[in-house]
Formats: structure tokens, C-alpha cells, sequence
């Protein structure tokens, strides 16, 4: 059986200044008894509010203002119903109803039912809201009215995202509502703190501040999504936002309120947690962060929650940028080598928080590259010579340079310092275990293999067995070398052992000069010769 039900929230425009600055969270353990007794009572009670149902009232497409002996009236605008339909309310007694706002085990709010109807037929849906106006107890100092869903039968109930309209005069309640399901409007004192003025704006600007602020408002509920969490026993917490808005006062102040409610399963220890994808960070990278709610079970397992939470970082060295789009998760991200402290609040349970220390590594530096595989194909003098790799290590200078359009890697060799340094990019691939590929692309006569070459006039430069100008033979002389080379790979998460692999495809050509003397004569004759090579190598880097 589905219920509407109003009750009260206790936040007002007088207690905006007292009781709703302090912060605690209140069991709900009075009501269980009362609500075990409902169980057992409980075909009794349905059939008690069958037997009071009011007459039923025919309202159509063209809708229609239905006033009930309860007091309640329903204003049914046209187009809300596609056919005719035959509506009822009952009124359910607050003694039905408050052992059901029991049932949280952990609640942040003083709750007080205010009244209670069940409106028929159960399900049905308006396309347009239907306002409805019911009398209700009188507000209390500090109560603001909730809109919820109730199910008497279940015993549960759920707060709802809509405004309740206070007309206190009056003693009635206005509210939109979309369907004939599970609707209630809640209520109690909530003792987590209030934002806005902590001198009341409408109190104080007016010389009847009662009749201005308690007398009509309009309270707005953001009810939270309800959390269930991961291997938890039962166990669901509930967030709300409250905004309560004085539309009789000049500009219409707000206050907003947050509470929160959880069920008999839930852990007694839940504690906030921050958890970053990796424990380093590179700079430049954007690492991820998610927030979760942890606890143990009554058999000792672990129950967690993904946690709505509000980021910060409050110590930023370097400067770090967070962003947050979905509450329980963020994105860091720092342009040079250090560390942050990013925290947590909760939004509901102001003393729930949490605390990390995000570090960030830089990809600058030196990096010892080793050959692991390849092979290259060249053609000298028409000859083809095959030559695998075997594996060698070099030492390379890593520069990395970021800003928050682009990044960029500068490779250059301590070895060969007269190379120019060759300029590559750092892409982000969004993958935790692979933040970063990579492309260098080497086309110049300045690479090591080509000054080594130049300098030595081929005499370093071995290819098969053989130097390109073997020691002891006739004097060669270098004449152009030039070097074309594509590096690829991917740049590993910063605490993984090996940082960097890849493979790259490069093209060699060089052309020298053999100095031939004549042994009768002593003239010396050139003999132009080049070589021409390709071929495929894999690498993997560790930073020094």
C-alpha cells in the first residue's frame, strides 16, 4: 500500500541561528519497539485506513480542483490524466507513521510527523504536476517541512527532490507532485550545520519577522542518490540538501541546511577514504582520485561506498590543478616535480574527512636506453650485409616540458653533446598503467651515429664485421651522412620498474671517400663509395 505523508523538518529562520549550527547525528533506536508493534498490527492498520477511504471523485483530461472531507485539495491542471479517472485520499494517522521514520538506524534529523494521507489509485502518474494542499499539525520553532515516499506496508521511506510551500497562517502545506506513489512530505530538526548569514537576513530586515519568515517559505529538498555499498550488510546512506528560500521577505533570502540518514546494517566505523590510481604521479599527467566510504561488516569484511565528497588541496607544492566533475571522483594535475595534500569532506557529515598526499615525479632527467631486439639491412657496394642487434645500452638526456595545452619531450645525448637535441610529444593516453605515449621523430645530419661518423671519418662505424675504413687501411674521408628516425612507445606509470618501451624504424645513408695512393706513383685517387641501411630495433628505458 503506497502513502503520502507529510511530516517536518526542524530548521527554521529562528533556529537558523542556534540549533542548526551545531553538528550531530542522533540513533533512531525509540522508534524500533513502536514499529515491531506496527508489523505485528499491520493487516489491522491497512484495513482501518481502507474502511476511512474518502468517496472517490471523477477527474478527466480536462482536469480539475477535487476539495476532500480531509481537507486535502488536489488542483489537476488540463492535460495532467489522458482518460478519466475515479481519485481517493484517506488520511493515516501520525501514530502509523512515526514508528516508520524510525527505521533509519542513524539520522541527522529530529523527525515529527505533521500529517498523512494515501491517495488512489495507487501508481498513478500525472503528465504535468498536480498541485496538492493538506492541513497539517502546526510548524514548531525550527521545523521546515520534507516532501518523501512511504510505503506502510515496507515500513520504508524515501525523501524526494521537490519545494514544499509553507503558507503557516494557515497551517497548510503546498507541494507539485508527479504520481500517486510513495509520496510523503518529511520532516524534523536537522543538527548538521546551516550555510548562509548567521544573522538571519530576513529576521533582521523586517519589523515583523515572524510573520515575514516563518509564516510562508519555500523549502527545497535535493534528496541525494541512496549509496549501497559493496558487500555491505543491508546497509544504505541517504544525503540531503535543504534550501529554504523566504519568499515573503524582501529579495527572497536562502538558507541551506545538509543532513544525512543511514540503516540498521550499516558499519559503525565507516571511515572516508581518498584513492589515487597510483601512489606517483607523473608531471603532466593527469592522475585520477576517488573518494570511498569504508567499513567492516558485522563478520568482519569490508563494506565500501563510492563517496560523494567535496576536494581541495590545501597544501599546493607545486601548484596543482583538481578538477571534480562526479562527486566521488577528481583529477590532479601538476606542471612541475612535488607534492600536494588533497582533502575530503563530507557534504552531509561535516566530520567525516580525509586527508592524501599526492606526489608527482618528472620524466626529466637522465634514462638509460637498452637494445633489446632488431635488426638492420644495409647495401654497401651492392652488397646486402643483415646485422641483428644484440643488445647494447645508451644514456640519454630527458627534458620534459608541459603546459596546460600541450607536452613535450627533448632528447639529446650526454655522450655526443655536439647532437642537436631532437623535440618529441607527449600524448596522455587516460589509462592509470599507461599515462603517456610518445613519438620522436629524428630527421637530421646532427644525430650521434652521423657525428660519430663525420668525426672519425667512417673509421668508428662498423657494419657486418668490418669498419667502414679498418684500422691500418687505406685513409678514408667522410662526405655526407644523414639520418632519418621514428621512435614509438609508451611511457609507464610512475611507480612501475621498467618507465618507457618502444620501437623505432630508421633509415642510415652515408657517403665517403677512399684515398687510394698509387704505389709506383704516390698520386692518390678517390674512390667514392655510400651505404645505404634499415631496419627495426625495441627498446625499454629506466630513469636513472
Amino acid at each position: 500500500m503506497k502513502r503520502i505523508v507529510v511530516l517536518a523538518l526542524m530548521t527554521s529562520c529562528a533556529a537558523f541561528v542556534a540549533a542548526c549550527l551545531t553538528v550531530g547525528i542522533t540513533k533512531a533506536n525509540a522508534a524500533q519497539q513502536d514499529g515491531d508493534d506496527i508489523l505485528l498490527h499491520l493487516p489491522a492498520i491497512i484495513a482501518e485506513i481502507q474502511s476511512r477511504r474518502s468517496e472517490g471523485q471523477v477527474v478527466g483530461p480536462d482536469g480539475a480542483k477535487l476539495e476532500f472531507e480531509n481537507g486535502v485539495v488536489l488542483d489537476i491542471p488540463p492535460g495532467a490524466l489522458g482518460e478519466s479517472v475515479v481519485v481517493s485520499l484517506t488520511s493515516v494517522g501520525c501514530d502509523i507513521v512515526t514508528p516508520i521514520l524510525g527505521s533509519r538506524a542513524i539520522s541527522s534529523l529530529d523527525k515529527r510527523c505533521l500529517a498523512s494521507v494515501s491517495a488512489e489509485p495507487d501508481g498513478l502518474v500525472f503528465a504535468v504536476p498536480v498541485t496538492m494542499t493538506l492541513p497539517v499539525r502546526p510548524l514548531e520553532n525550527g521545523e521546515l517541512p520534507l516532501w518523501a515516499i512511504m510505503d506502510v506496508t515496507e515500513q520504508t521511506y524515501e525523501f524526494v527532490r521537490t519545494s514544499v510551500v509553507s503558507q503557516g497562517n494557515e497551517n497548510l502545506l503546498q507541494v507539485e507532485i508527479t504520481h500517486f506513489s510513495d509520496h510523503a512530505a518529511v520532516g524534523g530538526k536537522t543538527l548538521v550545520e546551516v550555510t548562509g548569514d548567521p544573522l538571519d537576513p530576513c529576521c533582521s530586515q523586517v519589523p515583523t519577522p515572524l510573520d515575514c519568515c516563518c509564516s510562508t517559505f519555500k523549502a527545497t529538498s535535493n534528496a541525494g542518490d541512496v549509496l549501497t555499498g559493496a558487500q555491505c550488510d543491508d546497509c544504505q546512506i541517504v544525503g540531503e540538501e535543504l534550501t529554504v528560500e523566504f519568499i515573503a521577505c524582501p529579495n527572497s533570502p536562502t538558507h541551506t541546511s545538509k543532513f544525512s540518514e543511514s540503516s540498521p546494517g550499516c558499519p559503525e566505523d565507516l571511515q572516508l577514504q581518498i584513492n589515487p590510481s597510483d601512489p606517483t604521479f607523473w608531471t603532466c599527467e593527469t592522475g585520477k582520485l576517488d573518494a570511498t566510504l569504508d567499513g567492516t561488516n558485522s563478520d568482519g569484511g569490508a563494506c565500501s561506498f563510492a563517496a560523494p565528497v567535496d576536494w581541495a588541496v590545501t597544501a599546493n607544492d607545486p601548484q596543482v590543478t583538481l578538477n571534480s566533475k562526479d562527486p566521488n571522483e577528481a583529477t590532479v594535475r601538476a606542471l612541475e616535480a612535488g607534492t600536494a595534500t588533497v582533502d575530503v569532506t563530507s557534504p552531509v557529515w561535516s566530520a567525516l574527512r580525509a586527508s592524501a598526499t599526492v606526489s608527482f615525479k618528472s620524466l626529466s632527467g637522465l634514462w638509460q636506453e637498452t637494445l633489446l631486439s632488431g635488426s638492420e639491412v644495409c647495401v654497401s657496394d651492392g652488397q646486402a650485409i643483415v646485422e641483428d642487434e644484440g643488445p647494447a645500452q645508451f644514456n640519454i638526456d630527458v627534458v620534459q616540458a608541459c603546459s596546460l595545452q600541450s607536452n613535450t619531450l627533448t632528447i639529446s645525448s650526454p655522450d655526443i653533446p655536439t647532437a642537436a637535441p631532437f623535440t618529441g610529444n607527449l600524448t596522455e593516453t587516460g589509462e592509470p598503467s599507461r599515462p603517456f605515449d610518445f613519438n620522436v621523430t629524428v630527421s637530421s645530419s646532427q644525430t650521434p651515429d652521423c657525428i660519430v661518423f663525420m668525426d672519425s671519418n667512417g673509421g668508428d662505424i662498423i657494419f657486418g664485421d668490418e669498419p667502414v675504413c679498418p684500422p691500418g687501411g687505406p685513409q678514408c674521408e667522410a662526405i655526407s651522412c644523414f639520418e632519418t628516425e621514428t621512435a614509438n612507445g609508451k611511457i609507464s606509470s610512475a611507480d612501475t620498474g621498467k618507465l618507457q618501451d618502444g620501437d623505432s624504424q630508421f633509415e642510415f645513408a652515408a657517403t665517403w671517400d677512399v684515398l687510394l695512393p698509387d704505389p709506383n706513383t704516390g698520386q692518390i685517387t678517390r674512390e667514392r663509395r655510400s651505404i645505404q641501411c634499415d631496419g627495426t630495433t625495441t627498446f625499454i628505458a629506466d630513469k636513472l
